[in-house]
């Protein structure tokens, strides 16, 4: 699929839930960001501000940490069984990483406000390859994440990372 900058995210115009999503397919990671109506502040912090990725796993739970600018942490769980797309993840080379395409959509009409393609660090790139490999099976999926989003804050499982960048 192609995603342009002002156009609708998956073809059509639709609204979608607030907040971040993250998934691994056989190209790379992605990243989404849903706002709604996201200002131009908004969409500046996310095209042009300085990156920050973190990993938290708990429970076996994966969670992708991401930061642009001043705008906020936001969390995006993880379970590699829902990828769909992906059938095999590579392991980078010496001064390689993953890519990861990231992309700002207006959650209240599906628009794509910006596209940004980041290269991740050789070292959070292996380390996070390392954590879906060996991420469980997690029957009681949905229980746990409810769990843990009541026991941690998106500030704190920053804080508490185990892999950072």
């Amino acid at each position: 699929m192609i995603f342009k900058k002002g156009e609708p995210f998956e073809g059509v115009n639709k609204q979608y839930q607030e907040g971040s999503r993250f998934d691994f397919d056989d190209s790379g990671a992605i990243l989404l960001y849903f706002y709604n109506k996201p200002t131009d502040d908004e969409i500046k912090n996310f095209a042009e501000g300085k990156t920050q990725f973190r990993v938290f796993i708990s429970n076996g739970i994966i969670f992708f940490l991401s930061r642009f600018g001043s705008l906020p942490w936001n969390d995006s769980p993880y379970n590699v069984k829902l990828s769909k797309n992906l059938t095999n993840i590579e392991s980078p080379m010496l001064g390689q990483g993953f890519g990861l395409t990231c992309m700002m959509i207006d959650a209240s009409n599906g628009t794509v406000k910006h596209i940004r393609y980041i290269g991740l660090q050789t070292d959070f790139s292996k380390a996070l390859k390392e954590a879906i490999k060996l991420q469980p099976d997690i029957p009681d999926y949905d229980s746990i994440l409810a769990s843990l989003y009541r026991t941690y804050s998106t500030q704190e499982m920053a804080m508490k990372a185990q892999i950072k960048q």
